[in-house]
């Protein structure tokens, strides 16, 4: 296979494992918050049994979305205050967690068990939390005959099923044991016994204006971000793509209190004659190298985005004249060429070597303790770059990928699909003059192509901030 072919290969492979991740089918999503109830009770709010809402500590929440295409559901439930021991085995399948319809079209009144979220569910399935569980599950049939075939008022039957979730018309129950409850005040074992239970309400897909140069999918098959970023892993490796860092934004935001919906981004270096062929016919394109695959949670949905290659192309003016070309001329349409001055790119002559340059750097966003250095990262060490004559001085590029999530998050808080362009970058590259430089992202560029509104003052702060980083990078003085 000729080089020019391998590229082609490389470039379709990127395409196919995006399009990998998305679905024609029609997808219903479903969430719900659980508060503690009783067996005579529906919703907390509505319970009418004489012994009222036994108080408990313990709480959930659960995403459910259904496939209409494969009459198959994949949830995620999170319960804290009970523990996985504490579960009671109930109804005609002898399992703890149901997904009820509700009688008479009301969501205060039972109506028949639907799914036996538990039935046939393993070990592997559970995983345990500090003060309580996770339980994961996909492709889960909500079929009549893979639900034990229990009929007699108990499975609504397949075709109400569907029109049921469709409009909301269910609730999830967690049977437990009175233990858990405070001051152990539930009722006597046996029946009625305490839960905890909530009513599923549908989640509406946000939509949003598109990004400049991003494509962004919703991941109809994902119950939430940290199993999709693995699914995605995965995937990415099997078509040969490095995986150089992965970033949770949720978890950053977490370290320092602030709160922030599930958000990771994942940078991939593409197969090797595709990061090679890219780097050689762009100085700065290394900043937007690895490939970064954005996860995250929007609103109860779980999306993927990606940077166009059209984009990258247009952004820094990458030199095509084979016949790749007819490859990409799609998706430069998608993003449409745009002035140099347009394309966000902060650039500065060092006045140091590469190599000091780069500790320069370093050493400067140091200086701040709140700040992280994740990924130093050298695209002519390591096995893809054995050899490093002077004629290839011109691919001599370091990456630095840094941040702050005191700074970050409020901008991922006001848009998450910020996500994809943070941490923030340093480039430094050599040109073919010799001359050592360092580029850098115009955070007034990134807020623009994610039509990111109210941040200005914010943004400002960065630019200021990254200006007077290259500066010292730069042995100028700020």
């Amino acid at each position: 296979m000729s080089i020019q072919t391998n590229r082609i290969v490389s470039i379709i492979a990127l395409m196919l494992v995006i399009m990998s991740f998305t679905s024609q089918a029609d997808v219903i999503r479903l969430s719900a918050s659980l508060k503690p109830a009783n067996q005579n009770g529906t919703d907390p709010v509505l319970v009418t049994d004489p012994l009222g809402v036994v108080p408990s500590e313990a709480s959930g929440s659960i995403r459910i979305q259904v496939n209409t295409d494969t009459s198959t559901l994949a949830y995620q439930l999170v319960v804290s205050g009970i523990g996985r021991e504490q579960l009671r085995a109930f109804g005609p399948n002898s399992t703890p967690i149901h997904l009820h319809l509700a009688a008479g079209g009301s969501p205060g009144n039972f109506g028949p068990i639907a799914v036996d979220l538990t039935l046939g569910a393993v070990d592997s399935d559970y995983t345990a939390t500090d003060n309580g569980f996770r339980l994961s599950r996909q492709g889960v049939s909500i079929l009549l005959e893979d639900q034990g075939n229990v009929k007699l008022g108990m499975h609504p039957g397949n075709e109400n099923i569907v029109a049921a979730l469709q409009s909301g018309n269910a609730f999830v129950l967690v049977h437990t044991n009175k233990d858990i409850f405070v001051n152990n005040t539930g009722p006597a074992p046996g029946f009625p016994f305490a839960e905890i239970r909530g009513n599923l309400d549908r989640v509406q897909v946000t939509e949003r204006a598109p990004a400049k140069g991003m494509d962004t999918v919703v991941l109809n098959d994902a119950v939430d971000v940290s199993s999709a970023a693995a699914d995605l892993v995965d995937k990415l490796e099997q078509q040969g793509f490095e995986i150089a860092l992965i970033v949770d934004h949720a978890a950053a935001a977490d370290s320092v209190n602030l709160n922030l919906a599930p958000n990771q981004v994942i940078f991939a270096r593409p197969p090797y004659r595709l990061e090679k062929w890219l780097l050689r016919r762009s100085q700065t394109v290394g900043i937007d190298l690895p490939f970064k695959f954005h996860v995250f949670d929007d609103g109860g949905v779980v999306k993927l985005s990606v940077n166009t290659l059209g984009y990258l192309i247009d952004r820094h003016d990458l030199s095509i004249h084979d016949f790749v070309l007819r490859y990409t001329d799609q998706l430069i349409s998608q993003f449409g060429k745009s002035r140099p001055e347009l394309h966000g790119l902060k650039t500065i002559q060092s006045l140091q070597s590469r190599e000091d340059t780069v500790q320069a750097l370093l050493d400067a966003i140091s200086a701040n303790p709140d700040a992280r250095i994740p990924l130093v990262l050298d695209y002519n060490a390591g096995k893809r770059f054995r050899r490093n004559h002077r004629r290839h001085r011109a691919l001599e590029r370091t990456l630095t990928v840094f941040g702050n999530p005191n700074v970050g998050t409020p901008l991922m808080q006001a848009e998450p699909r910020m996500g994809i362009d943070l941490p923030l970058k340093f480039l430094v590259w050599t040109d073919f003059k010799g001359d050592v430089n360092i580029t850098w992202n115009d955070p007034h560029f990134l807020a623009k192509r994610v039509n990111l509104q109210g941040q200005d003052a914010r943004l400002d702060a960065i630019a200021k901030a990254l200006e007077t980083l290259a500066l010292k990078g730069a042995g100028q003085n700020p």
